[in-house]
């Protein structure tokens, strides 16, 4: 196939992300969260934060800034949505922007789909190929459109504590977080639908409507980690394509995890702030860390000046770490994480064992595939006041080969793959750009009504039939 080349928007909507990529355009939602990085052979176009949010996004945003004791309230997540449809709005006003894009003519558009203005943007401009993207699994508010069934007896929803073996309780805990994701999503279309009547026309179209006709739709899942669920063609799984080549370690990092027998890495992320964590759970880990003597403990803390673990010799408190470097030289026995898809693609594909610390969101079911998988053990974070119970987890992760062998065949899979994450992108993004639309690709199911699509039809006819042959013998033995 000859060379050919390719224009291609993608739209970032920015409000707590850093993200990197022919056109990038990013509404700034959130203004809070600083500089936004990532953006390296693209033109990028920002477009500023409606004033009109500027108060009162940044003060709930905030209200979620530190997970360790606080989990994010559903009902100040609902009222998000009427920002970002503001945002977008705001955006789709600046008219001389879009007629630009609109010149463009570009073969393919890319969305983020948290918000959902991304699929209603790509439809203004009139982008010859829609592309939704997640940074999660595939969303359930997405599959519900594009024909995909949600079997939430063994695929747990994103945002559950489950996993696909459940029980009683954890299958109603799982269908409790269905139900409150779609409304919260729900709600999210009603914003959206309001924002689409005011460009397009009243009825012209809904978001729904503009959701299952998008073309594609890449997923941060990765089929050889991921519990087993349906799927279809038009869904591209490209879980781990963020992780980079690992650089070889300098001689600080060398000297650093040479000097015990073992080395345990600790890093909750770029949102879950050690800092921020209760100094008493705190205390508590430094307190089980000292029970290992033999073991090092790399320990990544915003504030290492705080020295509060100056009383265990073997915690080191450094306040940035070369994470993927220091995993995949080998020198990382166990690693301890809250759980975000970045840190589990990375310890998957490095083969090191993990305990997870997970705090809210999808870090949950993130937690459960790796545990399902034979490499990972859940630390829940009310047990993080308990030494022993500490203590006794990371010694039993230490002791059993098994972890480690899980860890090491999970990679091995993953690595080898037929087609990495980037082929997987590359091919898929240039078939949509040559194919254009891509409707035979949709399930008829996708079309149908309830009970066509359950057989409710067929059903309500035996039901009936049988209702009458038991009426018809009832009669004729009566007779």
């Amino acid at each position: 196939m000859g060379k050919f080349n390719l224009i291609i928007c993608l739209f970032l909507s920015i409000f707590s992300f850093s993200h990197a990529y022919k056109t990038v355009l990013q509404p700034i939602t959130n203004k809070d969260t600083g500089e936004v990085t990532g953006v390296k052979k693209a033109k990028l176009i920002t477009v500023d934060q409606d004033p009109e949010i500027s108060v009162d996004f940044p003060a709930i945003w905030n209200e979620f800034r530190n997970p360790w004791v606080k989990e994010p309230e559903f009902p100040k997540l609902l009222g998000t949505s009427v920002h970002y449809a503001s945002q977008c709005n705001f955006t789709m006003n600046h008219k001389e922007l879009m007629d630009q894009l609109s010149g463009e003519k570009f073969d393919v558009g890319i969305t983020e789909m948290y918000d959902h203005c991304g699929i209603v943007l790509l439809n203004r401009i009139g982008a010859k190929s829609h592309v939704l993207a997640t940074s999660t699994i595939s969303m359930e508010s997405i599959n519900q459109f594009i024909g995909i069934p949600n079997l939430y007896s063994y695929v747990p929803v994103s945002v559950a504590k489950a996993s696909d073996q459940m029980g009683l309780k954890m299958k109603i805990g799982s269908i409790v977080s269905m139900l409150g994701l779609r409304y919260y999503y729900y709600r999210f279309r009603l914003e959206m639908d309001k924002v689409i009547d005011h460009h397009f026309g009243v009825g012209s179209s809904s978001t729904s409507e503009m959701i299952g006709n998008a073309d594609m739709v890449l997923t941060n899942s990765h089929p050889y980690l991921d519990f087993a669920h349906p799927t279809l063609e038009k869904i591209v799984d490209i879980g781990s394509i963020s992780v980079d080549e690992p650089k070889a370690l300098d001689e600080r990092w060398l000297k650093i995890t040479s000097v015990r027998s073992k080395t345990i890495l600790l890093s909750f992320g770029s949102v879950a702030y050690s800092t921020l964590m209760p100094k008493e759970w705190r205390d508590s880990i430094v307190q089980a860390l000292k029970a290992f003597p033999d073991v090092t403990f790399i320990w990544k803390y915003e504030k290492p000046e705080d020295n509060f673990a100056v009383s265990a010799p073997n915690v080191k408190l450094i306040d940035w770490a070369p994470q993927l470097d220091l995993l995949f030289a080998g020198k990382i026995d166990l690693f301890i994480t809250h759980g975000g898809l970045g840190s589990v693609y990375e310890t998957a594909l490095a083969g090191v064992p993990a305990i997870f610390i997970p705090l809210f969101a999808d870090q949950f079911r993130n937690a459960m595939m790796c545990e399902r998988k034979g490499f990972g053990e859940i630390l829940p974070k009310e047990k993080l006041g308990e030494p022993q119970f500490i203590i006794d987890l990371i010694k039993k992760m230490l002791e059993s080969e098994s972890y480690k062998e899980n860890a090491e065949k999970t990679g091995r899979r993953m690595k080898s793959r037929p087609l990495s994450p980037r082929e997987q992108l590359v091919k898929h993004i240039e078939f949509a750009a040559r194919e254009g639309k891509l409707g035979f690709l949709d399930p008829a199911g996708r079309q149908m009504s309830f009970i066509q699509y359950y057989c409710l039809d067929v059903l309500g006819i035996l039901i009936t039939f049988l209702l009458i042959c038991s009426l018809f013998k009832g009669k004729m033995k009566n007779d």
